[in-house]
């Protein structure tokens, strides 16, 4: 299915793979909702590799949604961590660097949750910007320790 999904993707579209294409992505949905709980992990990550970009807009569109929970907030965030896309990785950056709601994220209904799951998202990437990033949340002493124990948790795996 994996590899089904990232040849559909990566190929020009015909009719015939459009309509795979939403025959497969209808079968993930179904398993991501239904499945135990390694299928679903297995079916988001399949549904994230098969639809790339129209997955990471959804994903922002709900992070900017005043209506959306804090909790749909924080798992559109946590799932932009898995796409690893550079413009993904400038978004996170931003959400950490604002602890508070009322800046240029007004529609983030917690700031401190929204900042807890960048920091998540961001140890799925690798490299020196992401350390920098998580060092400076460490040794910031204004920052609350929950952020600064995750940001030590991220760097250490």
């Amino acid at each position: 299915m994996f590899l089904l999904a990232r040849a559909i993707r990566e190929s020009r579209w015909s009719a015939i793979q459009q309509r795979l294409r939403k025959e497969i992505a209808r079968e993930l949905v179904t398993i991501a909702y239904t499945g135990s709980q390694k299928e679903k992990r297995q079916a988001t990550a399949l549904l994230i590799l098969l639809l790339g970009p129209q997955i990471r807009e959804a994903l922002l569109n709900l992070i900017q949604t005043p209506q959306s929970s804090q909790a749909q907030q924080s798992a559109a965030i946590l799932a932009l961590g898995q796409l690893g896309d550079p413009y993904t990785f400038e978004m996170l950056l931003t959400i950490l660097q604002h602890r508070e709601a009322e800046t240029t994220h007004s529609h983030l209904i917690d700031a401190a949750s929204a900042r807890m799951a960048a920091i998540w998202a961001l140890g799925q990437f690798e490299g020196p910007r992401t350390v920098e990033a998580l060092i400076q949340i460490i040794s910031d002493e204004t920052e609350t320790r929950p952020l600064q124990w995750a940001a030590t948790w991220m760097l250490g795996n």
